[in-house]
């Protein structure tokens, strides 16, 4: 599996308690006890909006630059959301596969900000020879 499906903590339960037609009550589950990591506050712009998004999807106080997007409790589904709010904020496209890998707040602030360089290039370029067909 890739690492952001594998499990990052594990709970040992003698029996799964299950709602009224059979199925795991996930509500009723053990929450899992994190050990937080050393704190480092988010650095620059870019983090620090980022782990404001990420406070607001995953319902923490707190990110630490070094945190990691899963073991807060992210999921597939949420970095589907995570993308749309960076889209938003940021106004560029990130591609999902690129967000798994990246599951740590500040690489994913450093691929955001290599995104937002290229794509403000990108712009550059187009009027420059926007500007170069109209000289003709």
């Amino acid at each position: 599996l890739p690492d952001y499906m594998v499990p990052s903590h594990w709970v040992s339960l003698s029996v799964f308690p299950l709602t009224a037609n059979g199925k795991v009550d996930r509500k009723a589950l053990p929450a899992v006890e994190v050990q937080a990591g050393e704190y480092e506050a988010p650095q620059g712009e870019t983090e620090q909006a980022l782990a404001q998004l990420w406070q607001q999807l995953l319902g923490v106080e707190q990110v630490s630059r070094y945190a990691n997007f899963f073991m807060l409790g992210g999921h597939s589904l949420l970095v589907t959301r995570l993308s749309y709010r960076i889209r938003e904020h940021f106004g560029i496209e990130v591609a999902l596969p690129r967000l798994l890998k990246a599951a740590e707040l500040q690489d994913q602030a450093r691929l955001i900000t290599e995104l937002v360089v290229l794509s403000h290039n990108k712009s550059l370029a187009a009027e420059a020879i926007e500007v170069e067909e109209m000289s003709w």
